[in-house]
């Protein structure tokens, strides 16, 4: 068996309550060909002086005035010494098999330049995929990214070498980076999913879900889809559906937020698409619109 090395990626920006449980679930891995790097993307809090109590020669410090999350992850993958490319991010863990488990697939898999493992969210698991109720293992395609997105970033591996796809760094994007990420990724590349749970995201009021408010939130995660129809060589058909879905589900998360005239707007836009008509959220909407005054 081959000694894949890994470089994993912890972008992170004011953690410090946080990142010490982060740092210690990857350098206490059971696989430990790796390196950790950590891009401290502005942090004003003992952010790093924790990570520097750490007398580690795996452990990697980058300090960059803060520019948003993709260009800490994309300088991270810059700094990566190895190919295979793990990430994490700095309020969440891997348990201690993650890398194992990784290592395994890439050895049994060899056409994957690209590989998931499960997670559970504090502790709970969490079911995406109809494929999971019978198969250890599966592919991930773009199909599967088209309306919603069913991975996180912690679960995924990539060779860097193979892989050219990297985070959208024209400008910051707080919110749904890590869809776009993977809708470009597997326009190209497939992913070879395992349920074998590696690692547990924490659910906490400081997430970056929690703290933006509503309006921000759906702003962004309509304009992460509307880059990612305009940056790519996408059919017709495939573009009109997404958008259709993409305004409709905005469209509902307003709506249910009691944001009646934001929310109609995003309906009205999903009107012109054909596809509109076959959705179920179409119908939720509407119900939703009735029910508010």
């Amino acid at each position: 068996m081959t000694n894949n090395w890994f470089s994993v990626i912890i972008p992170t920006y004011n953690r410090a309550d946080f990142i010490k449980t982060s740092v210690e679930s990857v350098l206490n891995q059971k696989y430990q060909n790796l390196e950790l790097i950590i891009i401290d993307d502005g942090s004003n809090d003992d952010t790093k002086l924790i990570v520097e109590s750490y007398s580690n020669p795996k452990i990697k410090y980058f300090y960059q005035s803060n520019q948003g999350r993709c260009f800490a992850r994309n300088k991270g993958i810059e700094m990566a010494s190895y190919d295979w490319v793990c990430m994490l991010d700095s309020d969440d863990i891997f348990l201690d098999n993650h890398l194992d488990v990784l290592n395994n697939l890439i050895e049994t898999n060899l056409n994957f330049n690209v590989f998931a493992t499960d997670q559970t969210i504090e502790g709970e698991k969490r079911k995406y995929f109809t494929k999971e109720y019978s198969n250890p293992s599966y592919i991930i395609t773009f199909k599967d990214f088209m309306f919603t997105n069913p991975l996180a970033l912690n679960q995924i591996c990539f060779n860097k070498k193979n892989v050219s796809t990297r985070f959208y760094s024209k400008e910051d994007i707080p919110i749904s980076e890590d869809w776009l990420f993977f809708r470009e990724l597997t326009l190209k590349y497939s992913i070879f999913k395992s349920n074998i749970i590696t690692n547990d995201v924490s659910i906490h009021p400081l997430r970056s879900v929690n703290i933006i408010d509503t309006e921000k939130f759906v702003y962004y995660n309509n304009y992460s889809t509307l880059i990612f129809i305009n940056n790519n060589d996408i059919a017709n058909d495939i573009a009109n559906k997404i958008l259709a879905n993409n305004y409709l589900m905005c469209a509902n998360i307003l709506l249910s937020n009691k944001l009646k005239k934001k929310g109609i707007e995003y309906f009205n836009k999903s009107l012109k698409y054909k596809n509109t008509y076959f959705n179920s959220l179409f119908y939720k909407a509407i119900f939703k619109i009735i029910l508010l005054k």
